[in-house]
């Protein structure tokens, strides 16, 4: 019998599929140039410090994982764009593991609409934010779980292996799926490769980052970390344990985050049921995604409970989102037509997602239009510290950064016979009391202070305490030169 039919059909969805695929990748596009605003700018100062020879964590510090700045790094030795569009990469990471998860369990059409469609529009939801360390975690853990789906075994343990160290916070959520395929004896042979290979890539990430001289440094941001979290939930009032995490998360969130939530545990409980009820419907993969759903909700409220304050860590509910998309084209019936599943899958996306209502979402891409010009046109720009720096009238000078996130990466643009002399160049009144004492050690023998308003505002503030001594020294030994919202301080001369 002729295929000829069967070819026509998959022409035919194939080209609806690429047709819904280009307005949603367009967006993804203009949506996914990281700002120089608040973190994108401490991230590319971090890359410009780096390529100043300047030791990550040790010599410049934030607390992100390693393999995402080095990604951020390489990126910028490509092209000077580069760190601003790291998400047109982990985008389609994503995307790609999305459609290995859905081609497992479900029919290619459908397959191929997760993919180039449903996950995308998940992960830039509202939650989400361009150029932060999310949406690289997300990504990994959908190609490391749909490899494995697809018995790649130990393709899939690198994906995870590498996540340990691009967002070491999110690790649980791919590992413990795997794990657990270890008690399934039909997929034991795949985890194994699985935990092998990932165990590989984790020992050689450890070497590396030894032979790099940033392993000691990277334990300690990771230390830090845990006391940052427990002294910015005091500074919001809110206590730091699971329930006060949830009740920062509850005062955020909109109607549509809520529904998302709602939906991503009601599809979950349905797929339960269907693998429960549907003895002809259960395959080995069809089993494994479902476990794999309910490990991943449970966990992600979990990492909430413990991890939740800014609003774009509501990003953590796209990685259930998106396998909650895939279970729902898993769950229709094979004999639909794509054009009955279409409308489905897309709908489940828009809600899981958290987009609202078709207002909302249309508001989103017309912000998006208009800000895109703006966003790039910054990827040139010179900051103003950097500026600063540069009327300093001395050569190879050391310097400290007293301001907050307020620097839009002028590292990226600083003269290179300015070495930043103390790492942590961005300190908050909810910074730990210990950061501004190490701040005022530092500084004793810097030749330089660059000082905005923000940090003198501390000094009359909760962080009077540690911040007046830093602010007494300043001006006892050095001349400030005010420019607008910050100040160039040069140390008197003896």
């Amino acid at each position: 019998m002729s295929d000829a039919p069967v070819r026509q059909r998959l022409t035919w969805w194939s080209i609806i599929t690429v047709m819904l695929a280009v307005p949603t990748w367009w967006f993804l596009a203009i949506n996914g140039v990281m700002s120089r605003d608040l973190d994108g700018g401490l991230f590319l100062s971090v890359v410009g410090g780096m390529e100043q020879g300047l030791t990550l964590y040790s010599e410049v510090f934030d607390n992100k994982d390693p393999i995402y700045f080095g990604a951020m790094f390489g990126a910028h030795q490509l092209a000077s764009a580069g760190p601003f569009v790291m998400d047109w990469l982990w985008l389609p990471v994503a995307a790609v593991g999305g459609w290995l998860l859905a081609r497992a369990v479900t029919t290619p059409d459908r397959a191929l609409l997760v993919g180039l469609v449903g996950v995308p529009l998940v992960l830039v939801g509202p939650f989400y934010a361009p150029g932060l360390t999310n949406t690289p975690g997300t990504a990994l853990i959908l190609l490391g779980l749909g490899l494995v789906l697809n018995r790649s075994g130990a393709a899939g343990g690198v994906a995870l292996g590498l996540l340990l160290f691009t967002k070491a916070l999110v690790w649980p959520l791919g590992v413990v799926p795997v794990l657990a395929l270890l008690f399934i004896a039909t997929w034991r042979r795949t985890a194994l490769r699985a935990v092998v290979s990932g165990a590989v890539i984790v020992a050689v990430s450890l070497l590396l980052a030894a032979a790099l001289g940033i392993l000691g440094p990277y334990i300690e941001a990771l230390r830090w970390n845990s006391s940052y979290s427990f002294t910015i939930m005091e500074y919001f009032g809110y206590e730091s344990s699971f329930s006060g995490h949830f009740a920062r998360l509850s005062d955020q969130w909109s109607t549509a985050g809520w529904i998302a939530s709602a939906a991503i545990l009601a599809a979950t409980l349905v797929l339960v049921v269907r693998w429960i009820a549907g003895a002809l419907w259960r395959t080995a993969e069809r089993t494994v995604l479902t476990l794999w759903l309910v490990l991943l909700v449970v966990g992600t409220i979990g990492i909430i409970g413990l991890s939740y304050i800014w609003q774009h860590h509501g990003q953590l509910i796209y990685l259930p989102a998106a396998v909650a998309v895939v279970a729902v084209a898993a769950m229709l019936p094979d004999r639909w037509p794509f054009v009955a599943a279409l409308p489905i899958v897309l709908v489940v996306a828009w809600v899981v997602g958290a987009w609202g209502t078709p207002s909302d979402g249309w508001n989103r891409v017309q912000t998006a239009r208009d800000v895109f010009p703006a966003r790039w046109a910054e990827i040139e720009e010179v900051p103003k510290d950097a500026r600063l720096l540069a009327t300093v009238p001395r050569s190879d000078f050391t310097y400290a950064r007293l301001g907050t996130n307020d620097e839009r990466g002028y590292l990226l643009a600083a003269r290179p016979d300015a070495t930043l002399a103390c790492p942590q160049f961005h300190l908050y009144d909810f910074s730990p009391d210990q950061d501004f004492t190490g701040m005022l050690e530092c500084i004793q023998n810097v030749d330089v202070i660059l000082m905005t308003d923000n940090f003198v505002v501390f000094g009359n503030g909760g962080k009077a305490a540690v911040v007046q001594p830093i602010l007494q020294y300043l001006d006892a030994n050095f001349e400030c030169l005010r420019v607008d919202d910050r100040q160039v301080c040069t140390r008197d001369s003896e």
